[in-house]
């Protein structure tokens, strides 16, 4: 008993640390707070290297229904958010997730809620990372939390 009271004394210790620890990684979304359930169909974007192309945005917002649409990058800033969002003016919300390291990319937990008042939670692996890495699509569930979930597909770009 007396262990565990040391133990349990030891970790209560440390929970400011680990409270204040930033996350590996970054998040930032524009548009509506609060996601929205839309009818989607699928698609693949493959573009990389060279210009942007606005037509290839605006069929992948049509694909996701104008729902909420997520970026993810190893590296750079959320100059995409502002670019989709002219683009797709109908889209619920534009978000940016910057992964930049493996660290950061391992068994990764999103809170997709935005400013809801309740969490939606989707687990990125390591497999999923991989697969977005060969330019195939995930397809992901959220917690359910306040009665529903959420499907989340990450599309590569």
């Amino acid at each position: 008993m007396k262990r565990l009271l040391v133990v349990l004394f030891a970790l209560l210790a440390c929970a400011p640390a680990w409270a204040g620890k930033k996350p590996l990684y970054t998040y930032f979304r524009v548009g509506n707070p609060n996601d929205i359930v839309t009818a989607v169909s699928p698609g693949i974007v493959l573009m990389g290297g060279g210009t942007d192309v606005d037509a290839a945005f605006q069929w992948m917002c049509d694909k996701a229904g104008n729902g909420d649409f997520l970026v993810i990058r190893a590296t750079g800033t959320d100059a995409y958010n502002p670019y989709i969002q002219d683009l797709c003016p109908a889209a619920n919300s534009v978000a940016t997730l910057i992964i930049p390291s493996i660290a950061a990319a391992n068994a990764i937990s999103l809170d997709i809620r935005g400013e809801a008042t309740h969490p939606h939670m989707v687990e990125v692996t390591q497999q999923d990372l991989r697969n977005l890495q060969s330019r195939q699509a995930v397809a992901k569930t959220s917690s359910t939390d306040n009665g529903h979930q959420h499907g989340v597909t990450f599309t590569p770009m």
